[in-house]
């Protein structure tokens, strides 16, 4: 699974839509459609606003293993990815 793919499914996973996952990214819509189409590339410094915005690890978007996501916990409304 390329990059993009990996991105898309790890925001669906954590409950993001695409326009609120961006604003927690601090980039616009279109920049992250481009990211989760495979038309771009993030930078380092996108990575890590990615990896953060999801609260988990860069082996999120690198692994050949399944994504998979932590239970919600009392008053979360995202969940976040192991």
């Amino acid at each position: 699974m390329d990059i993009g793919r990996r991105i898309r499914a790890a925001r669906i996973m954590a409950g993001f839509n695409q326009s609120e996952f961006a604003k927690k990214v601090g980039v616009n819509q279109g920049f992250l459609s481009q990211l989760e189409n495979g038309r771009r590339r993030p930078s380092m410094k996108t990575l890590d606003a990615l990896i953060a915005a999801l609260g988990t690890n860069p082996g999120v978007f690198f692994s050949f293993k399944p994504l998979e996501i932590k239970p919600l916990e009392r008053g979360d409304k995202h969940g976040a990815l192991i």
